[in-house]
């Protein structure tokens, strides 16, 4: 059984905000059904930061977007991922 996913944060970025407003909520779900069926997951680049640090799409802030989402459920989902990545990153560095 496969227990983590590993995340390649290149593939991430779209062509235009838009697209990354539209599409980005489908990642995020992804990722949040992953991480409740037990599925760790890890950033490829290893690189520090937070979601916030990583460029979707040129004009687009990842903040401003989570607090437009009108579904409250779902901006919750996004920021429990968020969060779950911190907390699996702090994990692998104290193993």
């Amino acid at each position: 059984m496969i227990d983590c996913l590993v995340l390649n944060d290149a593939s991430l970025p779209f062509s235009t905000a838009n697209a990354c407003e539209k599409n980005l909520g489908v990642f995020f779900s992804i990722l949040h059904r992953a991480n409740t069926q037990g599925i760790r997951f890890f950033r490829a680049d290893n690189l520090e930061g937070s979601w916030n640090s990583l460029i979707y799409a040129e004009g687009f802030e990842i903040g401003r977007w989570i607090n437009s989402i009108p579904n409250r459920d779902q901006s919750l989902l996004v920021k429990s991922v968020a969060a779950e990545e911190k907390i699996a990153r702090d994990q692998e560095k104290a193993a």
